[in-house]
């Protein structure tokens, strides 16, 4: 098959994953993640663009120039987006007593293809400082594409 193609928005609610790469192409991948009432994926940096789009639930995003900045802060409910530019500091954070469902397109790919972490301590367990796998993994699977 070319591409990818399949409802999005099932997969999305359906989804108890906190994080996982439904899709990895040379110039882009995509992810859906589940976040529980409270849980923030944290404050982390990429070195690529991404785009988050909230399927169902209420978040608080919080946007910084570095670290250690103070929080430009935003409300997204249900259907809301925001655009991470890279090197941007960031957090999402579940403000609301349900779930969040989301989905999110890294460009180019920042997660290795097919990654599944069930919680956030099993994405914690493999995830260098600043977020972002190494050139070299991406690499290898980039010259099988």
């Amino acid at each position: 098959m070319l591409g990818w193609v399949k409802s999005l928005q099932d997969l999305d609610v359906k989804n108890e994953d906190f994080r996982n790469v439904l899709w990895t192409g040379k110039h882009s991948q995509l992810a859906i993640m589940s976040l529980t009432s409270n849980e923030a994926i944290g404050n982390e940096m990429h070195k690529v663009d991404q785009f988050i789009f909230i399927e169902k639930g209420q978040v608080r995003v919080e946007l910084r120039a570095d670290e250690n900045a103070t929080a430009e802060v935003h409300h997204l409910d249900t259907g809301g987006a925001v655009i991470v530019p890279a090197g941007t500091w960031h957090n999402v954070i579940n403000s609301g007593d349900s779930e969040v469902k989301l989905f999110t397109v890294y460009s180019p790919a920042n997660e290795l293809p097919h990654e599944i972490d069930k919680t956030k301590a099993d994405a914690e367990k493999h995830e260098p400082p600043n977020g972002t796998k190494t050139q070299k993994e991406f690499n290898t699977f980039l010259s099988d594409i």
